[in-house]
């Protein structure tokens, strides 16, 4: 919680060094949340002759002034480039997180799919009918329910209960 709080004291002290028209482009309650939770013991100086880029400053820091930057300072135009920068850096994340732990919740599933479709195929050598068809044969045959006989009995009864009320 002391690094979040040093991180906002840095983002602080950068954010006072703008000029008044973008200082007041920030809301006035991001503004008083980042003074509420910075922390006021943390001396953080900032080098004006530096390029802000090249300033040491924590990670966090950068992330927040980057947030800020896209959410109140940057046109519109530039905000879309940066969200959807943001969207596609996301996707190709997840693509590399899937291809890393190869996570295939159905893969199992798939392989009996598979091992169905390869006799599916032999019995179509055999019949000479075309994959196609068998596959939606197999998979739009109707299940025949049959009744147990303990339940055509209970039916049987409640019938007969029926017809003689």
């Amino acid at each position: 919680m002391v690094k979040y709080a040093n991180e906002l004291t840095e983002v602080y002290t950068i954010l006072n060094t703008l000029d008044e028209e973008d200082y007041n482009k920030i809301p006035k309650i991001t503004l008083k949340a980042i003074e509420t939770y910075m922390n006021p013991d943390y001396d953080y100086e900032l080098d004006e002759d530096m390029e802000l880029i090249d300033c040491n400053m924590l990670p966090g820091t950068k992330e927040f002034l980057y947030n800020i930057y896209r959410d109140y300072l940057c046109d519109p135009l530039e905000r879309d480039i940066i969200k959807k920068r943001q969207a596609q850096d996301r996707y190709n994340a997840e693509m590399q997180k899937r291809e890393q732990f190869n996570v295939d919740v159905f893969a199992n599933r798939r392989k009996e799919e598979n091992i169905d479709n390869n006799s599916i195929q032999e019995d179509d050598a055999i019949n000479h009918l075309s994959t196609e068809e068998n596959v939606t044969n197999v998979n739009m045959q109707m299940v025949e329910y049959k009744e147990s006989i303990f339940t055509r009995i209970v039916n049987f009864v409640k019938n007969i209960f029926k017809r003689n009320k």
